[in-house]
């Protein structure tokens, strides 16, 4: 397996933290919030009474450095808490990683010369227990085997699990985690960090550490399991099973509600840009997207058309950059004046360099058009379209996670265009308002279902008939609700 880590920008990101001045948490994402590191240590001395089960609190918050756990065996010796020759104290950290939104618990105890690293995955483990609850009518206990009183633990902040804010490693009755341990009493860290590091090297179960839990698995293993956690309980997977993913951006392209046109008359070129601010879980970022796409008459004189069609989006969440484009091929094909149906085949792409996600994705959708004149004073379109999305392949720090999500989408809403009386800067002008809801069956998503409204004004360039009209721009509002997702953007479109 390829080196899933980078020891040095973590050691880095440590320098900081060099003096033994404690300080709160300035910054505390939500669990499902992407690219942060939460550290919490905790230390004592058995000598010390007034410290005993009471943790001193220096916390950190970084970038995430995916499974790069090896900046968590200089934080003790910075401390002068390091186990090694120092009977009767111990030093102890807690992280908590977000890989992908998929948390990841990590922690390292050293004491009387013994060094221990227990990396868990949390939505794999079973039986999870609150610290205030007994298990079995025993009350939890921390490491050094006292019992956990709620009173000497202040609640979590915001955003954080009991269990990466407690001192516990009892947390779940059947962990999917792994230990590693070193007993050399003076290089009892060096002897744990080596076994993590053949571990994440390895293609095998047998090595130099134990599994806590009834599961068994290699470090390619544990990588696929955080993949599949982030695909259904997670809303910032770039790839698939949220609002802002690839998966859901092919499926809009599909059946848009924001085009400047619809219907067979479609002029040869559209363009489109849309910048939007989203909100996932607390995790607040930009959008930008574009997106052109050229129609070609199949026959002189025929209302059919061949479409390609070319969407790309960028999106910065709190640092976290993501790049996605796909590519689509379509045929509308009318049926009559008023209906056109329209098949598509669609490939999509994914980049996001700063949670390590490459992936890539496929569509097949048939799309129906039925645009009804004289509803009032305007006109009422009704679109449906059903889909199939499948991820070909998705890596995740180089390494191929294996899940293959398969899903059918059902896109169904409805637009009203109403054409204004006056002119807008001199010209015939239309508004139009939507309403789009989107659901998702087969694999379990994050996302679903989805709701979309939008409010445009559409101005025709030349001409007298804004809906007959080649060319027209389109300028709008969208809104955006969904399961812990809402969003708002502009966007402006042109066809010509």
């Amino acid at each position: 397996m390829n080196r899933l880590i980078l020891r040095g920008a973590a050691l880095c990101a440590f320098a900081a933290t060099g003096t033994a001045a404690l300080a709160q948490v300035d910054d505390v994402n939500a669990p499902n919030g992407p690219g942060r590191v939460y550290v919490r240590m905790a230390f004592s001395n058995a000598n010390d009474t007034a410290l005993l089960n009471l943790p001193l609190d220096s916390s950190f918050v970084q970038r995430d450095a995916g499974l790069d756990l090896f900046h968590l065996r200089e934080i003790p010796d910075r401390y002068g808490f390091d186990g090694v020759n120092d009977t009767g104290s111990f030093g102890l950290v807690t992280a908590t990683s977000n890989i992908l939104g998929t948390q990841v618990l990590a922690r390292f105890f050293e004491n009387n010369g013994v060094g221990r690293l227990t990396v868990t995955l949390p939505c794999r483990s079973e039986g999870a227990t609150s610290i205030r609850q007994n298990v079995g009518g025993l009350s939890v206990v921390n490491f050094e085997g006292n019992l956990i009183q709620g009173s000497q633990y202040a609640p979590a902040p915001d955003g954080i699990s009991d269990a990466a804010f407690d001192n516990i490693e009892t947390r779940y009755q059947n962990p999917y985690a792994v230990r590693f341990t070193g007993v050399d009493p003076n290089f009892a860290a060096d002897e744990a960090f080596a076994a993590y590091d053949q571990f994440l090297e390895g293609e095998t179960t047998n090595g130099p550490w134990q599994y806590t839990g009834s599961e068994r698995f290699t470090a390619n293993e544990f990588l696929g399991a955080v993949y599949g956690c982030s695909v259904n309980g997670a809303g910032v997977n770039p790839l698939v099973g949220n609002a802002q993913s690839l998966q859901h951006q092919m499926v809009e392209s599909g059946l848009d509600f924001t085009q400047p046109m619809f219907g067979p008359d479609e002029a040869p070129w559209g363009i489109g840009l849309r910048i939007g601010r989203t909100n996932r879980q607390g995790a607040v970022g930009t959008t930008y997207e574009a997106r052109i796409s050229r129609a070609f008459r199949l026959s002189e004189g025929s209302r059919n058309l061949l479409i390609v069609d070319l969407p790309v989006s960028y999106e910065d969440v709190k640092g976290v950059r993501t790049l996605r484009a796909n590519a689509a091929v379509a045929a509308r094909i009318g049926l009559s004046r008023q209906w056109s149906i329209e098949p598509r085949v669609s490939y999509g792409y994914v980049y996001a360099h700063d949670q390590g996600l490459k992936g890539q994705l496929a569509m097949g959708s048939v799309a129906s058009l039925l645009m009804l004149d004289n509803i009032g004073p305007g006109a009422l379109t009704i679109g449906n379209m059903i889909g199939y999305t499948k991820v070909l392949k998705a890596q995740l720090y180089d390494y191929d996670v294996g899940n293959r999500t398969d899903n059918v989408v059902l896109r169904n809403g409805l637009a009203y265009e109403l054409p204004l009386s006056g002119r807008t800067l001199g010209r015939q002008a239309s508004v139009r308002t939507s309403y789009a809801m989107t659901n998702y069956l087969g694999d379990d998503l994050y996302t679903q279902t989805l709701h979309e409204a939008t409010l445009s004004l559409g101005v025709r360039t030349r001409g007298s008939d804004i809906r007959n009209s080649y060319e027209v721009i389109r300028v709008g509002l969208i809104g955006k609700l969904g399961d812990h997702y809402k969003s708002g953007h502009l966007f402006i479109g042109y066809r010509f």
